[in-house]
């Protein structure tokens, strides 16, 4: 399930919404200049430690140590995910929602020769930036961030990809690859360098040679306009689009955290003892949402948002 909204979207609602009237509907503030004071909403305090800074358009307690934007305040204060919290915000603001698009599955396509379509968990949904951990502890799992991410349905992958990026896999150099996938399976690489590696990667367990998570990331991001290759996954994925091979994300699926791990599995989210991503990205990149009702959706046109 794509949740239709855009990193441009959640731009724009973050600008049209003041942080100073969110918060203070929930905590009395006291202004003083561009700051404003409260007792923190999220621990007990007498003396207040919590600022919201209309200028930067922030909050951060000194007491806690929660900080981050509107966004970040509201999915706090009402225990909801992103998406939920952006719902709230729109309403609030009467700022169209767009349309959602239930997505059954991906296809991609690049001037390289990729040619791959990837199926959606139904009850997936993507995600990306922080997230709010099940002892209700918001955090970001990287930093820098830029992807949006989903776990694809195991077994549902044709066709091939070429990575546009190194992969460095247990200190060395996998270059210049490709995969190509039959009913969710890697099922022939090749690379100029590394291959044997390439091989041993994907024979790792069961899972190693089926898809864990496919993310989305335009060229426009700050990473890959820095022209910097910095043979770090961390970094290096988000410059570009980009796949991983083994272990899924349980927290992708909608109501996870009241499913038990076995539950996710089943919908569809791979099991592994690896989880390498690999970047397929480039500037010719379009990619495609096929979705339930039929319709083909641009997601992607020549490595950026089609939005």
């Amino acid at each position: 399930m794509a949740n239709g909204m855009s990193s441009d979207w959640i731009d724009r609602l973050r600008d049209s919404v003041d942080i100073v009237d969110v918060v203070g509907d929930y905590v009395s503030l006291r202004p003083k200049g561009h700051r404003h004071w409260a007792c923190c909403p999220f621990h007990n305090e007498k003396t207040p430690s919590f600022e919201v800074d209309s200028r930067s358009q922030m909050f951060y307690c000194f007491g806690c140590h929660k900080g981050g934007n509107v966004f970040n305040f509201v999915m706090e204060m009402e225990h909801m995910e992103f998406m939920d919290a952006a719902r709230l915000l729109a309403d609030r603001v009467n700022f169209e929602i767009p349309e959602m698009v239930h997505i059954k599955s991906l296809h991609y396509t690049a001037d390289n020769g990729t040619d791959f379509t990837v199926g959606m968990i139904d009850q997936a949904q993507f995600c990306g930036g922080g997230e709010t951990s099940l002892q209700n502890i918001f955090f970001n799992p990287n930093i820098p961030t830029e992807e949006c991410f989903i776990s694809p349905k195991r077994g549902e992958a044709e066709g091939i990809v070429y990575a546009t990026k190194p992969l460095s896999y247990q200190g060395q150099l996998i270059e210049n690859f490709s995969i190509r996938f039959h009913e969710g399976k890697a099922v022939e690489v090749h690379a100029e360098k590394g291959e044997e590696l390439l091989k041993t990667m994907i024979s790792m367990d069961e899972g190693a040679a089926y898809l864990g998570e496919c993310a989305l990331v335009p060229q426009a991001s700050p990473i890959a306009q820095s022209g910097i290759l910095f043979y770090n996954t961390l970094f290096d994925e988000n410059a570009a689009c980009h796949l991983a091979l083994g272990m899924g994300f349980a927290d992708t699926i909608q109501d996870f955290h009241n499913k038990t791990l076995d539950e996710c599995r089943a919908l569809g989210v791979n099991d592994s003892m690896i989880h390498e991503d690999f970047m397929i990205g480039c500037d010719s990149m379009n990619i495609d949402a096929v979705c339930a009702d039929g319709r083909v959706v641009s997601i992607f046109r020549g490595g950026n948002w089609a939005f």
